[in-house]
């Protein structure tokens, strides 16, 4: 790897919104499966089919699964966005383009974060709702925001990492 420069940033007002919003999406996911774990029934839905109906299921225990996973990986984007100059980014870095590129690579990494933890907390939220038989379906909105969210986020990270060489 080059030597790229290693830079401290500091956060910025957007920074600390995409923080505040992934905090809030954080707490969601571990609070909600919380506050109704004793109610749902032991077996609820556990994996949904492309109209977004429940087509398997299994123990209320894995529900734990989703947020073990968004835990886990909200921490290590957040370690990534605090040493951007170790990731794979797709232009060159200079000392002239050093900030601004390892800060486009750690919002990118913010608004991932937080996609990932709003689609998890979805998924919670409606497989209880399915345990208590209140909703079945993820509706046309879910693969619309999984899909439409990743092209966004990564399309739009690649569109301002070469607008910014």
């Amino acid at each position: 790897m080059v030597d790229r420069p290693v830079l401290k940033l500091e956060r910025k007002t957007l920074d600390w919104v995409l923080e505040i919003l992934n905090g809030i999406t954080l707490a969601f996911l571990l609070i909600y499966p919380l506050l109704y774990f004793w109610e749902i029934p032991d077996t609820i839905p556990i994996h949904f089919n492309l109209q977004g109906e429940p087509d398997g299921y299994g123990s209320k225990n894995g529900l734990w699964i989703l947020p073990g996973m968004g835990v886990f990986l909200y921490l290590l984007l957040g370690i990534f966005r605090s040493i951007p100059h170790v990731l794979n980014i797709p232009v060159e870095i200079t000392p002239e383009n050093a900030e601004l590129q390892y800060r486009l690579v750690s919002r990118m990494l913010s608004w991932l974060s937080l996609l990932i933890l709003i689609v998890s907390s979805i998924l919670v939220y409606k497989k209880i709702q399915a345990g208590f038989e209140n909703s079945m379906r993820l509706g046309f909105f879910f693969p619309v925001l999984l899909g439409g969210g990743l092209i966004g986020i990564l399309g739009g990270y690649i569109f301002l990492a070469f607008k910014n060489k």
